[in-house]
């Protein structure tokens, strides 16, 4: 399964600058049978992307997350297995996309979206 997000600049000009975080968009994944949460990382603070008028600007969601030694042994265990394979453990999957970015004249400009799905053994 590939999963990605897209934003497409359709305004009058050619193209447009847009700053932002590590990356124009961003996913968490939630597992909502564990209770299991992964956030993005966020590296740099302000990069700058250049969105040409109808082309889209795509990012595909990739595998992120981690633990410590302070990690119940049930949230290990998942996150092991979330590695191991290029797919999903089972379970019912929320995958949250959102891109956070400001324009030149310093409009902030912030869209949310949602898929969720299962993952049947």
């Amino acid at each position: 399964m590939k999963l990605y997000g897209e934003i497409t600049y359709i305004g009058d000009k050619d193209e447009v600058t847009i700053r932002h975080s590590s990356s124009a968009i961003l996913f968490t994944l939630e597992e909502k049978t564990r209770g299991f949460e992964i956030d993005f990382g966020v590296d740099d603070l302000e990069v700058a992307t250049v969105l040409k008028q109808g082309e889209p600007y795509r990012e595909e969601y990739v595998k992120s997350g981690g633990y410590s030694e302070n990690t119940p042994n049930d949230d290990v265990r998942f996150i092991k297995d979330f590695w191991k394979n290029d797919g999903f453990p089972s379970g019912y999957y929320v995958i949250n996309g959102e891109t956070d970015f400001s324009l030149e004249n310093r409009e902030r400009v912030n869209i949310k979206a949602t898929v969720d799905f299962k993952v049947a053994d």
